[in-house]
């Protein structure tokens, strides 16, 4: 559990790290595939904010949980490896390689992990720019403060770090 719980601070420079973060967050929380706005269209005015950040603790608190879980059985040797690795064998798909990677690779890098931030930034930029602002600030009943705030990360942070780190990484990708 040491390995599981201590961070690797020098790897937060790395935009491969960042990438696969966003996409995991994007893919959990559902919103990159825009799950998240729809659940949100169903609930009652005014507590959107509370319920937002209700959803992404406890999505926090189900990922640690599922580490507890996963990480004992990884390390806990060799006999793991007999038990399970013969059944996960029959299970594989079919390997269809293209350009030198695996297929299913790509298409999992193509649309599970660039695909989810491409579409926060269409979804940030979209919400920023073109919803009427207005009516989203008063759904959400922020302060003139917060809402300043929040018109500053949609419309300028959000995109434009999310797009740094996507170009970052496809440059390195190579």
């Amino acid at each position: 559990m040491v390995f599981y719980l201590t961070p690797d601070f020098s790897r937060l420079s790395d935009p491969l790290v960042w990438l696969a973060a966003f996409g995991q967050a994007f893919f959990s929380l559902g919103v990159g595939t825009g799950i998240m706005l729809t659940y949100g269209s169903y609930l009652g005015g005014g507590r959107l904010v509370r319920d937002a950040l209700v959803i992404a603790a406890a999505d926090l608190l189900v990922a640690l949980l599922a580490g507890f879980m996963v990480f004992p059985i990884v390390f806990s040797g060799g006999a793991v490896v007999l038990l399970g690795l013969p059944s996960a064998l029959s299970y594989t798909a079919l390997r269809v390689e293209l350009f030198g990677a695996r297929l299913l690779d790509l298409k999992d890098f193509a649309f599970g992990t660039v695909g989810m931030v491409v579409a926060g930034v269409i979804l940030s930029v979209s919400a920023g720019w073109f919803f009427d602002t207005r009516a989203v600030l008063e759904h959400l009943r922020l302060g003139p403060a917060w809402r300043r705030a929040f018109l500053a990360l949609v419309r300028y942070f959000i995109p434009l770090a999310l797009s740094a780190n996507l170009v970052a990484r496809l440059a390195g990708r190579g």
